[in-house]
């Protein structure tokens, strides 16, 4: 009698790879034999795990087409199955599978844009949380700033991108045939922010000295070690931008 154990490992298998044999062994008889009975459950777990990442991926999806996405994702989805039940969480790794596969090796771009659907979709389903007001900051302000930490608001993510995946991304969801045209791959890299506020979710770019300050407070570095990562007179003004935009919840003395 096997263990349950090899058991599970055995009908896991089975969904990534589709080779049924050691599984079905494992499965007693029925009205439907144990290989057609695993092949059905396993095509409605590939396609519920491809329908997330579609979810997710609406501009990749788009981009490069409804079929090519399905062939992509469901690789994707033998080489890296769902590791949750809430499939909301499902697809962090897939803009780094596109990167490599094969199809898509000449067009390094897609994965690029991949990034920012995957980070819009964080964005979306982030936690709720009250912005900074700009007039609590003069609070802030009265902290030395080698003791002074910004919270960031759970939505921020900060992408560096070789290729505008940003601008491919807007372009596509919003079937702007001339942006495309115009389009110059070239000049990255690119520095994009995303985030959430009452507007709905916001995508930007800022410059490297901005990436590398905001990059810094993210990561939970002090104002004085942020700032000291990339001074730059512009920085006050990102500063007061960022807050204005919501991108920060609170402040902390360490």
């Amino acid at each position: 009698m096997p263990a349950l154990l090899d058991i599970e490992r055995g009908f896991a298998a089975a969904l990534r790879t589709g080779d049924c044999t050691m599984a079905a062994e494992l499965i007693a008889p029925a009205g439907v034999s144990a290989g057609d009975a695993i092949t059905i459950y396993r095509n409605t777990f590939v396609s519920g795990a491809v329908k997330a990442l579609k979810l997710s991926h609406p501009a990749v999806e788009r981009l490069t087409g409804a079929e090519f996405f399905d062939s992509a994702a469901s690789a994707f989805v033998a080489a890296s199955p769902p590791s949750s039940g809430c499939l909301d969480d499902y697809g962090a790794e897939f803009a780094g599978f596109l990167r490599l596969y094969e199809p898509l090796l000449d067009l390094p771009y897609v994965a690029g844009v991949a990034r920012v659907d995957w980070a819009v979709n964080l964005a979306l389903h982030a936690d709720d949380a009250k912005p900074l007001d700009p007039g609590e900051f003069d609070v802030a302000a009265r902290i030395p700033p080698e003791r002074l930490v910004l919270v960031p608001h759970p939505s921020l993510s900060l992408l560096r991108l070789y290729y505008p995946g940003d601008v491919i991304w807007r372009a596509v969801l919003e079937r702007d045939e001339s942006a495309l045209a115009a389009l110059e791959l070239r000049g990255g890299p690119f520095f994009v922010l995303v985030w959430r506020n009452a507007d709905g979710v916001q995508v930007g770019r800022v410059s490297e000295a901005g990436f590398a300050f905001l990059s810094a407070l993210c990561a939970g570095r002090t104002f004085g070690e942020s700032f000291d990562a990339a001074p730059s007179p512009e920085l006050p003004v990102l500063l007061a931008e960022c807050l204005a935009a919501g991108r920060f919840t609170d402040f902390r003395e360490i």
